[in-house]
């Protein structure tokens, strides 16, 4: 996780920074463009294999 992404906010709670690492950790995992996936999610890319075998 890169210190950037605290840039704009300044947690004060054990609680809030708790939801900002899932935030992130969610929008990395599920959300993000990836460039070896030819620029999908890879939501979108498992739905388009899936289609695929169909």
């Amino acid at each position: 996780m890169k210190p950037e992404y605290f840039d704009f906010e300044h947690p004060l709670s054990l609680e809030k920074i708790t939801v900002l690492v899932a935030d992130f950790r969610d929008w990395y995992s599920k959300s993000r463009r990836q460039p070896t996936l030819n620029g999908m999610t890879p939501i979108e890319y498992r739905n388009h294999a899936v289609l695929k075998i169909i």
